[in-house]
């Protein structure tokens, strides 16, 4: 999804092997004169997955900020062959000089799985 103070999407190897651990990534970029806030506890809530798709976690956090870009890592594993969706809600923060953008935005990428 694409804003005038950041960009942020959901993406994920294709394909991905069964049983294999496999890592959806959200990305964050900041639009100058934005950037993302360092302090903001960012996380990424994940939607139910469908019954072939298992997440360590419900919740992802820990994004990594390198500058204008932020990265999100979310660890997943398949059961079955076919395409899977994965989908959830992040909440994050951009930042100027003179104000924070507190954003939430919902994410999604199908996933093919061989």
């Amino acid at each position: 999804m694409k804003h005038d103070a950041y960009s942020v999407w959901l993406e994920a190897p294709a394909p991905v092997r069964v049983g294999r651990s496999a890592y959806a990534r959200v990305v964050l970029v900041a639009k100058p004169p934005y950037h993302p806030s360092p302090s903001y506890p960012y996380r990424f809530r994940l939607d139910p997955p469908p019954p072939s798709l298992g997440f360590r976690e419900s919740v992802a956090k820990g994004m990594m900020i390198d500058g204008d870009r932020g990265v999100l890592s979310i660890p997943f594993s398949a059961t079955t062959t076919g395409t899977v969706r994965i989908s959830g809600t992040l909440a994050f923060s951009v930042c100027n000089d003179d104000r924070c953008l507190l954003e939430k935005r919902w994410l999604v990428v199908d996933v093919p799985v061989q």
